[in-house]
């Protein structure tokens, strides 16, 4: 993840990023929802890439999996901890590919999920990625990315959105398309404490993957059971290290 990528969400969405995914127990069980469709049963040790506030970490560490939740954000990593008191969850602020590639136990789920793989600086990184989760995990076991579908660009208005507009905050982004990543524009409004309005602005890319390349760089990699699930424009994909494999 770029320096770029990092500053923005300091300086301008982490502290409201959770409120994207609406009520946050909702969100969540939706998670376990997503990996059971995608035949995924939770279990033992977990490496969450990308973990955020916790959306998948807490409710995976409800379910009993200890979870390792990998993050670059600190105030991200914070709202974390305060969702996960009590819970079998262990913090980590650090860049995931080097994470993965470093030394260290193997797994029996990885997960990559709310676009956190978009947010790798290039397509080598993504393919790096793939390649060091694979090493790290136990034979038969399962790994799930999740990402919005930027491949086909939006055209006039269609590149405004509304994200989030509740009493006191509003936050909203323009796309602006180039051939290999998107720049999200992104506007945050809220009203502070004394009434007035603070504004937060800021730009970062993202990547545009089109998830028949994902699946195709997953099975070159050397994970097998590829599986994608595709709606509105949310993808989901599983691949699984085979029981036997040399890496």
């Amino acid at each position: 993840m770029s320096q770029v990528i990092i500053d923005h969400y300091e300086q301008v969405l982490a502290r409201h990023y959770s409120k994207l995914a609406g009520d946050f127990d909702q969100a969540a069980a939706r998670q376990l929802a997503l990996l059971a469709e995608l035949g995924i049963e939770a279990t033992g040790e977990v490496v969450d890439l990308g973990a955020g506030a916790g959306l998948q970490a807490v409710p995976l560490a409800r379910a009993g999996c200890h979870v390792t939740a990998v993050d670059l954000s600190p105030t991200l990593l914070n709202e974390l901890t305060e969702r996960a008191r009590g819970l079998p969850v262990t913090l980590v602020n650090a860049e995931l590919v080097s994470f993965m590639q470093a030394p260290g136990p193997d797994f029996s789920l990885a997960i990559c999920m709310g676009d956190t793989l978009l947010h790798l600086p290039s397509r080598a990184a993504v393919q790096a990625l793939f390649e060091a989760v694979l090493k790290r995990l136990r034979p038969g076991a399962a790994f799930v990315t999740s990402f919005r579908d930027l491949s086909e660009a939006r055209q006039g208005l269609d590149r405004f959105l509304t994200l989030v507009s509740e009493p006191g905050l509003r936050m909203r982004c323009f796309l602006e398309y180039f051939e290999d990543h998107v720049l999200v524009h992104d506007f945050i409004d809220e009203v502070g404490a004394d009434g007035r309005l603070i504004e937060h602005r800021g730009v970062y890319p993202k990547l545009r993957l089109a998830p028949t390349w994902v699946e195709s760089e997953l099975l070159a990699a050397g994970f097998t059971d590829v599986k994608g699930i595709s709606a509105g424009g949310l993808v989901r994909i599983r691949g699984r290290r085979p029981e036997t494999v040399s890496v």
